[in-house]
């Protein structure tokens, strides 16, 4: 799992994509894959942090592992599409899909609208990964031992009350709330029927991914979920 070294479980050479690796836990963990002999693709929507990331993550590389790049902007579904097309191509088969990306508002800030219709910190969050996660699905079952991890958060514990009624936040009660609300449904998305072929389920395994931040605190493991499935 990712996290801590000790999480840490795959194979020298698997490959292994990762959204949001331009900072904090994704960032990390590209490069302790990659120092570990880990092809990873690093995605994000900037692509002079991406590129100096990927930089970064090439230098602390070793026993044959590697980084590169994928652009793909999360609160845009024509870029998650274009993007997930073309990491389909050019990665046929994907050992580890990391769903780490996200954006939340700051203290406040108005409720924003995509082009799309979607509240911005819901489709970034939670619709964009789930696009990406169909795109790659099939990339990730052809590995033998396929993994989806969803990176989650302490956060779900500020969704609102009207959660279940108010996806859109559309009774905006803050920024806060609205991202609380994409924590409590990225688990939901990974455990939905779209995402997993033939009927078969997933199985979550829970863990905890402390930040690399020496600023935070790690929270419980209960309350801050890394949850991750394996495909059929």
């Amino acid at each position: 799992m990712l996290g801590t070294a000790r999480h840490v479980v795959f194979v020298p050479g698997h490959l292994v994509l990762c959204a949001g690796a331009n900072t904090g836990i994704g960032f990390e963990a590209a490069r302790e894959l990659a120092s570990k002999g880990a092809r990873v693709v690093m995605a994000g929507r900037s692509p002079d942090k991406i590129k100096a990331a990927v930089e970064k993550v090439n230098a602390a590389a070793a026993g044959g592992g590697s980084a590169e790049e994928l652009i793909v902007d999360l609160s845009d579904l024509k870029s998650v599409a274009r993007a997930g097309d073309l990491a389909a191509k050019a990665f046929p088969t994907i050992d580890i899909l990391v769903n780490n990306a996200g954006i939340m508002y700051t203290v406040g800030r108005d409720r924003a609208v995509t082009k799309e219709g979607f509240e911005e910190q819901l489709l970034t969050n939670v619709v964009g990964p789930a696009l990406l996660t169909s795109k790659l699905l099939a990339c990730v079952e052809r590995a033998d031992a396929g993994r989806i991890i969803n990176v989650a958060s302490s956060a779900h514990q500020f969704a609102s009350p009207r959660f279940f009624t108010d996806l859109q936040s559309k009774d905006w009660k803050g920024g806060m709330a609205a991202y609380g609300n994409t924590k409590v449904s990225r688990p939901r998305a990974a455990l939905s029927p779209p995402q997993h072929a033939g009927g078969v389920p997933p199985r979550p395994h829970p863990r905890h991914a402390p930040s690399p931040s020496p600023r935070r605190r790690p929270t419980s493991p209960r309350r801050s979920p890394t949850c991750s499935r394996r495909a059929p």
